[in-house]
């Protein structure tokens, strides 16, 4: 146990679980007088992950190394039996009916090609020309396979694997000029050739939200407009629409950082923001 304990990065622990209960605190400020205890549900999962975490921490390191090719190849094969034979589900093939709740296999992928490349990159140096297409092709199979669902935001988020992957292993410059011109010629193609309307508005909305400022960029033009009524000092407590600012908070409150920076004010949001921060930053040492 003590072995366990010398290796358990207790800052780390301390400031997600500070960040995870003022997230439900939030929900549960954001939802009250509602029939739906939204916050109850956020916290029973809370718990799910504690106990899911600490049995995983108890797990040694090697073993868990050692199923990670297994549950990266499984979830493969799973993702490419989704798109043959999977029900659509909010215009996706993201979901696995289970009668209790349902399953996104993209999300536990990342999981496994976390885990995967872990192993890998213990293994690697500095990246060569062969690491880069390796890294590449093991990440580019589920990128492909989820943005077929299609669920283009979830495969988008894979590719942050391979710029971590850069960041701790480093590589060489003509690597990554290489890169960009592919990244570059590619996203043309797609742009192009495969995305939908409604995914080539998405990403206008985000870059221009003014642009579709009553559909795909509301939810952003109302997330500024709320963090800035905050002000510096002055604190924003109304719930209840301002025309005079074009607010018009949604029915269910789908942003805790938007809501707390509407009622704690600027101060407020940069001591959640630096939670966030100190999580990342601690767990990356």
């Amino acid at each position: 146990m003590k072995d366990i304990l010398k290796y358990f990065d207790k800052f780390t622990f301390a400031t997600l679980l500070l960040v995870t209960g003022l997230g439900i605190v939030l929900i549960y400020s954001a939802s009250s007088g509602m029939s739906t205890a939204y916050w109850a549900k956020q916290f029973l999962w809370a718990v799910l992950a504690l106990i899911a975490f600490f049995v995983t921490f108890k797990i040694n390191t090697e073993r868990i190394f050692r199923y990670a090719m297994p549950l990266y190849a499984a979830l493969s094969v799973l993702l490419v039996v989704q798109i043959l034979a999977g029900g659509i589900i909010a215009g996706t093939k993201s979901w696995i009916k289970t009668g209790l709740f349902n399953i996104q296999v993209s999300e536990l992928m990342k999981v496994a090609l976390a885990l995967y490349l872990s192993k890998i990159l213990a293994k690697m140096a500095a990246i060569d020309w062969k690491d880069f297409f390796k890294l590449g092709a093991l990440i580019g199979g589920p990128f492909l396979l989820i943005a077929l669902q299609p669920d283009l935001g979830t495969a988008a988020m894979l590719t942050c694997f391979l710029i971590i992957a850069i960041l701790l292993k480093g590589i060489r410059p003509i690597i990554i000029i290489f890169s960009l011109v592919v990244l570059a010629a590619g996203s043309l193609y797609l742009w192009n050739s495969f995305l939908k309307p409604y995914q080539q508005a998405r990403i206008i909305a985000f870059l221009n939200p003014g642009k579709y400022e009553k559909s795909a960029g509301y939810q952003v033009i109302q997330a500024k407009i709320a963090i800035g009524s905050g002000d510096l000092q002055e604190k924003d407590t109304s719930r209840e629409p301002n025309p005079s600012i074009n607010f018009y908070p949604p029915a269910i409150p789908i942003s805790s950082l938007r809501y707390w920076a509407k009622n704690s004010a600027f101060w407020g949001l940069v001591s959640y923001s630096c939670c966030f921060l100190s999580y990342f930053t601690g767990s990356s040492t």
